[in-house]
């Protein structure tokens, strides 16, 4: 699979790809640029959604969705004290 560790389903002939999609800690940890203890601080927190696997955790695709798509909220105050 040339590398990728990622937990991943080929589509069967004519059916959609309806396999959940994974990150390892390590993936997350370089897609959000955080350390690895970062991200599993984070799951034990409760802040990161994610499951066991094998010798470690794996985050669902989606939740990198929601970290990296900002607010309203965040982008109200993304900048306190006016334009940067």
């Amino acid at each position: 699979m040339n590398g990728d560790r990622s937990m991943t389903a080929r589509p069967v002939s004519g059916q959609p790809d309806t396999t959940p999609r994974f990150y390892t800690v390590h993936e997350y940890a370089i897609l959000t640029r955080r350390c690895d203890e970062a991200i599993r601080q984070r799951i034990r927190d409760g802040r990161i959604e994610a499951v066991r696997g094998g010798r470690g955790y794996l985050i669902p695709t989606d939740t990198l969705e929601r970290e990296l798509v900002p607010t309203q909220r965040d982008a109200a105050t993304a900048c306190p004290g006016g334009d940067a």
